[in-house]
């Protein structure tokens, strides 16, 4: 059943992928990526780590975990699992670690669900504020309200942790990661500051890279329209958003006036340089989570 779904998914993404083609046209597309250079995939590969680093800082204060360097493993394993096995472990992989270091079950995803509520809390906001910039459409407060709670149920239900128990188990644990949000105040704050500069570093990566293929945007367009992207990306109808992601940083930087090409461009450099640095980290820190995938195959051949 599994199967069949990514399966599913793999079609849709490549269907979306396929528009985007005709759309820009073949050829187009073609002149625009003879214009990549090895620079742009290096400075992309310095931005991933980096961004490991930041989220290793993020999450320090909840884990409290003291050794750096075993919370930038943890990180850069479950990032990289997620873009690998998005429908098997996903980002959720970092549960697993937590548990390995002997963290109760509830604590664990407690502290992987507060960790993406941040970050999700920052796009989510991001993504309201270009709603109303580029669609030009009136949202009252009740609106945004009942935006924000679908997509926090979005969120919990769909963002991979479900995987790692019965489903109906997630609400109950749901009450685990509200009360570290509420005792928990300053490792949140931490968390805050430093997904935000994990963000804004992002953000300006992107803008440095459409600046060396010649197109200008301003850092504001690129925040927002990014955080559409990422949420967008959130859909389960693709595989890890592949498609529906693109298309919709194609649409968007339409409407500032930058080329489809060169929004497709950046985009790809991202994609093709995120995979690379995930088989790196992977390569690097096999034998940190080799027992996860043990365990899900045996889990796999259980479920058959």
């Amino acid at each position: 059943m599994e199967k069949t779904g990514n399966l599913l998914k793999g079609t849709i993404s490549i269907l979306f992928i396929l528009t985007i083609i005709t759309f820009i046209g073949a050829e187009t597309i073609k002149e625009t990526l003879s214009k990549i250079k090895t620079e742009y995939f290096i400075l992309t590969s310095f931005f991933f780590i980096a961004s490991m680093f930041l989220a290793t800082l993020a999450i320090m204060p909840l884990t409290k975990i003291k050794k750096k360097f075993k919370v930038f493993q943890f990180k850069a394993i479950s990032w990289s699992i997620g873009l690998f096995l998005p429908s098997k472990i996903g980002e959720s992989a970092f549960v697993f670690l937590l548990k390995k270091e002997a963290f109760a079950t509830k604590k664990a995803i407690a502290i992987f669900l507060v960790d993406r509520f941040v970050s999700f809390s920052i796009i989510g906001l991001l993504s309201i504020i270009a709603v109303l910039k580029y669609a030009e459409i009136k949202i009252n407060l009740e609106y945004i309200a009942i935006f924000i709670v679908v997509l926090s149920l979005l969120l919990i239900k769909k963002n991979k942790i479900k995987e790692i128990n019965n489903i109906n188990k997630i609400f109950f644990l749901a009450q685990e990661a509200e009360n570290y949000l509420k005792k928990e105040k300053k490792a949140i704050a931490i968390n805050y500051f430093f997904s935000s500069i994990n963000f804004i570093l992002m953000f300006l990566v992107i803008k440095t890279l459409f600046f060396f293929i010649g197109a200008e945007v301003g850092l504001i367009d690129i925040a927002l329209i990014s955080s559409m992207a990422l949420l967008a990306g959130i859909i389960p109808i693709t595989l890890n958003g592949l498609g529906i992601r693109e298309g919709t940083l194609v649409y968007l930087y339409s409407l500032v006036g930058v080329q489809p090409e060169y929004s497709i461009l950046v985009a790809l450099i991202f994609l093709v340089a995120s995979y690379v640095m995930a088989a790196v980290f992977l390569a690097l820190f096999y034998s940190e989570f080799s027992f996860i995938l043990k365990r899900n195959k045996n889990t796999g051949m259980q479920n058959d």
